[in-house]
């Protein structure tokens, strides 16, 4: 069974989503383990404008909207489809988190057990090591 995923880099600068088509052998998706990514086959990117929760609430809503849209559209897959994982500017904020899932999920499709939101410096450390442990120095800026 294949499966599609949304990354979302959402920074303070711009916002960038992969849609990645998971073939068998990624059978699980973990924090923890190290998942050959390379295989995995584009479907579609897209970018927006910036996703800082804590500069811009509702403009980064709109943006973070827009580009799932977007993506998914591109990539010719219905949202309700997507797994969805976002590392996004001003996320550490439990408020601010929960009002961005607020917004997308009741103007798209999306099931809840499917989105991850977290930080852009979680997935910053996670992406520079698969969840190896590793010192990270994240500046943003783009």
């Amino acid at each position: 069974m294949t499966r599609i995923l949304l990354g979302i880099d959402g920074g303070g600068t711009k916002t960038r989503g992969r849609v990645l088509a998971l073939n068998e052998t990624h059978q699980r998706l973990s924090l923890s383990a190290e998942l050959e990514l390379q295989s995995a086959t584009v479907l579609a990117e897209h970018k927006v404008e910036s996703c800082a929760l804590t500069n811009d609430l509702d403009g980064s809503c709109k943006n973070m909207l827009e580009l799932i849209a977007t993506v998914a559209a591109r990539a010719n897959v219905s949202i309700e489809d997507l797994v969805i994982a976002a590392g996004v500017s001003g996320a550490g904020s439990r408020i601010l988190s929960q009002s961005l899932i607020s917004y997308l999920t009741a103007r798209l499709p999306i099931d809840t057990n499917k989105l991850i939101i977290t930080t852009d410096a979680q997935t910053s450390v996670l992406g520079a090591a698969f969840g190896e442990p590793v010192g990270c120095v994240a500046l943003g800026r783009g």
